[in-house]
């Protein structure tokens, strides 16, 4: 009985997997396709994209992440990117 709750659980976390990282490289996506326009350049880091969600514009999730949950979410998308 419970380890069939617990499979469930998992079950239900696997598919809300997919949803958190397609969100993320969503937003992500566009975060970064709207500094290259604004800044007419490829070249940024991690510190400049995070300064960038505060005059970014658009309604996006990830402006009211704390910097060190923006970092793991970007470190995500790199991740989810070079897959």
């Amino acid at each position: 009985m419970i380890k069939a709750i617990i499979d469930d659980n998992q079950k239900r976390l696997d598919d809300y997997k997919a949803i958190i990282h397609k969100n993320i490289y969503k937003e992500f996506d566009y975060l970064i396709s709207q500094y290259k326009k604004t800044y007419n350049t490829d070249k940024f880091d991690k510190y400049d994209l995070y300064d960038f969600t505060w005059v970014c514009p658009g309604m996006l999730k990830i402006k009211n992440y704390p910097r060190n949950a923006f970092f793991s979410a970007y470190k995500l998308y790199l991740k989810i990117k070079k897959d």
